[in-house]
This record gives C-alpha cells, structure tokens and sequence, in this order.
C-alpha cells in the first residue's frame, strides 16, 4: 500500500478547470494524494486505486493487525471555503485520523471505502501507528499555538474493543522535577516501541524526541503515562532518534555545537538506565578536513 498523486481527471470536460488547493509548502502542485493497494496474494499483481472524496487529502496509510481490509491513516481536511492549510512545519492545521473499511477487495480497478473519523474535531491528530493491538497517535490543539505540547492518544483495536485513552497529555504546566511537557517532531517512528519487560512480549514504552530546554532528548515515554527524559551525564547533546530495534535498542544521533554528529546506539534494560555506544563519529584533521571513525557493535 502506497500514497502518490493521482493523474487528472481527463474524461471530465470541466475537470482541469476546477479549482483544487495544492498542499502548499514543499508539496507545491500535489493535489491529489490518493492511496494505492497492491494485492500481492494473486497470481498476478494488482494495483487498485482508493476512491476517497474530494475533501479529504490522505496520507501514507497503514494496517490495522487484525484485518488488511482495514486502514488507517492521516487525513488534511479542506476548510468550509475550500481553503487547504498547508500542513508542513505546522501542527496545528485540520487534520485527523481516518478509518479505512475497504467494501471488497476483490475485482478489478478502482475499489470504493468506507470512512469514519476516529479523532475530535478539535483536535489535530497525525502519525497513526500500530503497537500491538492499539494503535496511537499524537495530537494537538486545532488552530491554536504552531508547535504547541503534544498528547499522545490510543485506541484499542481487539476485536469487540472501542477502548480509546490519553497516554499522556498535554502538561499544562512544568513538572517539579522540570518536565515541560511533549514537544516532538511530525512524526513518530515508523516503529517506535520498545519492549523493557522480560515477563511479557508487549511494548512497555515508545521511543520520541522531544525539546527540553534548550536542547532535544530522547524521552521514554511508557504506555500507562509516565515520560522518562534521558540525559546521559548530563552532556550539552542535542539527540535525534532515529530507530529502534523493537525490543531493547535505539539508534540516535547526537550533537553539540563543538561536536558535529555522531551515531550511537543505546541498550536500554530499564528506562533510566542504558548503555551508550559510539559507532561512528567525524574526526577533523589539521587541514579541517572531516572524515568518520566507525566502530564494530558487538
């Protein structure tokens, strides 16, 4: 499954003439995001074309764990005027998580879908994933601060099971202990879970960034609400994350401004404490000429 631009309409004689917002900044021209399923379980291949209606501008979709007739995925929403606000470096714009029911998946070309709406209206919701038998989410006030504190949102996804809950919410205020809230980038991690309980196989925590004063950290968020930020020996880093192995790894990048990027790799056996470990970093010669060390990860 796959999100692309759709060609234009060339059947309708009007269709070219008809106004249709493009997604604006650093999507100049896209106008038409529209999904694609790719049936891989045939003899042949098969690419089908997701009939959504003209409103909804949806993006990269993803399965629900328990059928693949079922999809979820982030949705840009026209305004009343059929207005689109652009929604790069922005958070705050119209947008919120959709169900996708396919009504067959089966037949040739284009294939039509149910749609429900999952999240508030007042409520800009983006980066749908699936942990487990949930699917999460972040979200932002709609229409209020650009990057504002960030909640993070679940939905049940067992059969039979509309449980829907806040992981953690939006921190009105700092923290005794100086937590200012979640402020992380667009998107979570295609998999951002970790798994620190070796009694069971579920996640326990998702893996983000966030700013912390002035800096990025890794933050631990775990999944009953609880953000652990770690800042190993309190070091003047700014951290990326940048994956995570599932279980007990996550790969970051870290910088300051007198040390360029370095990639490191941190074992995590609970979440306040893990093992960091340096396996490429630059070095500069006398000449200011920058090339890597790489280090063996055993």
């Amino acid at each position: 499954m796959y999100t692309a631009e759709r060609l234009a309409d060339t059947e309708e004689l009007y269709a070219k003439f008809r106004y249709r917002p493009d997604l604006g900044e650093g999507f100049t021209g896209k106008r038409r995001p529209t999904v694609f399923y790719v049936r891989l379980d045939e003899s042949e291949p098969s690419v089908h074309r997701l009939i959504t209606p003209e409103h909804l501008y949806i993006g990269q979709a993803i399965f629900s764990p328990f059928s693949n007739g079922t999809l979820f995925a982030t949705a840009h929403e026209l305004q009343p005027d059929w207005r689109l606000l652009g929604p790069k470096g922005c958070h705050n714009r119209a947008t919120g998580i959709w169900k996708v029911v396919l009504q067959e998946e089966k037949g040739e070309g284009d294939w039509k879908v149910d749609l429900e709406k999952i999240t508030d209206s007042n409520l800009s919701c983006r980066s749908p994933r699936v942990i487990d038998d949930k699917l999460v989410w972040f979200s932002e006030a709609s229409s209020g601060a650009h990057i504002s504190t960030t909640a993070i949102h679940s939905l049940d996804l067992s059969p039979n099971s509309a449980n829907r809950s806040v992981i953690l919410d939006v921190q009105k205020a700092p923290t005794p202990d100086g937590w200012p809230g979640l402020y992380p980038p667009a998107n979570f991690l295609p998999a951002p879970q970790l798994r620190l309980n070796a009694k069971s196989s579920k996640a326990t925590h998702l893996a983000v960034q966030s700013h912390v004063g002035s800096r990025d950290h890794v933050v631990l968020v775990s999944l009953d609400g609880k953000p652990m930020v770690l800042d190993p020996d309190g070091e003047d880093y700014s951290w990326a994350v940048l994956a995570t192995d599932g279980a007990r790894r996550l790969v970051c990048s870290r910088s300051t401004p007198g040390i360029p990027y370095e990639i490191v790799v941190g074992d995590v056996s609970e979440p306040g404490n893990v093992a960091w470990q340096v396996i490429d970093e630059p070095v500069l010669d006398e000449d200011g000429e920058c090339f890597h060390m790489q280090r063996i990860l055993v």
